[in-house]
């Protein structure tokens, strides 16, 4: 990208564009980084009713999120619905992790 934009980047779109939706792309990526160890160690120890429950409540905020900024910002904004749905998830995953990890200590410490 830093090199030949030309590659990667079809001609007509704005570079300004371009670098937004990398960023939030990279801070969507580091959103799921940011959960997984937790995601996995609660799918291992059969946590999966609260972890689909999460997944449900970080997908309908996405979805919603970006219509409804699809609708009134357009295009480039609509991508921090993705953004706020990833978010969602992220809280619940490490709220959960948390509150699993609370129970554990106190069943076993």
């Amino acid at each position: 990208m830093v090199w030949f934009p030309q590659l990667i980047v079809k001609e007509g779109y704005e570079a300004d564009h371009v670098v937004i939706v990398i960023a939030v792309w990279a801070v969507i990526m580091a959103a799921r980084v940011l959960r997984a160890p937790e995601a996995i160690l609660l799918q291992s120890a059969g946590v999966f009713k609260s972890l689909a429950s999460a997944s449900m409540k970080s997908s309908i905020t996405a979805v919603l999120a970006t219509v409804v900024l699809l609708l009134t910002l357009g295009p480039l904004a609509a991508l921090g619905g993705i953004l706020l749905g990833e978010l969602v998830m992220t809280a619940e995953t490490l709220s959960l992790y948390r509150a699993w990890k609370r129970d554990w200590i106190a069943s076993h410490g």
